[in-house]
């Protein structure tokens, strides 16, 4: 008989407890659907105002439905305010890199001529794309979402960023420019140059010195 009510008594609070998450997970629900609502409200200087709030909560999720519905919003204060918060919310950000279109040309041209490609290996722009095809990474530094500027620390080859290679990445409008040293193959000023798309990336490109554009984007989401 105990052990019959041992059982009966467990399958209760279990009962109870099932009832409790799925209550718990409902109500988070509705809390997550009523930001989600406050922060595509068509008032674009509430909209400002909500994003703002949501960045205050320290929760994650509400934090990412907010800033997601910025960065894909077509005003431009709200996408502005978006993407300075997006960066803000980052130690580091990774870019895809293409071949640039010229070089990949090059190569098509010399695909039988080992004379050639032995030549090509040489260049300055095939040996910094031998280094950053895998991803063009950056340390963000001193960002937040009260100012349009921050500290980029460009990794280069190497596995961590070097305090003596950086630039100043700058937020204007969707675009963020940065200038610096990413310590390729050569001591050279390199540039970035990247817009906001409605998929929430970031497109571009990542040019050294007059060297042929590297064609580069990177999500934010």
């Amino acid at each position: 008989m105990s052990c019959k009510c041992t059982i009966v008594t467990a399958a209760v609070l279990l009962m109870a407890t099932t009832a409790a998450h799925a209550q718990d997970a409902q109500e988070r629900a509705g809390e997550l659907k009523a930001w989600r609502e406050q922060c595509n409200h068509p008032d674009p200087d509430l909209r400002l105002a909500y994003l703002e709030a949501a960045l205050e909560t320290n929760d994650a999720s509400i934090e990412r439905i907010c800033v997601r519905l910025a960065l894909q919003s077509d005003n431009a204060d709200i996408r502005n305010l978006g993407l300075r918060a997006a960066i803000a919310q980052r130690d580091q950000i990774f870019f895809e890199v293409s071949i640039p279109p010229q070089l990949q040309a090059e190569y098509d041209r010399a695909v039988d001529d080992r004379d050639r490609l032995k030549e090509m290996s040489g260049w300055y722009i095939v040996q910094d794309y031998n280094t950053i095809q895998s991803g063009l990474v950056f340390d963000i530094k001193n960002s937040s979402i009260n100012s349009s500027q921050s500290d980029w620390l460009p990794l280069g080859g190497r596995s961590r960023s070097d305090d003596r290679y950086r630039g100043k990445a700058s937020i204007v409008g969707d675009t963020i420019t940065w200038q610096g040293n990413a310590y390729l193959a050569r001591d050279w000023t390199c540039t970035l140059y990247v817009r906001l798309n409605n998929a929430a990336a970031l497109e571009g490109t990542f040019q050294c010195r007059d060297l042929w554009p590297y064609p580069v984007s990177a999500s934010l989401l």
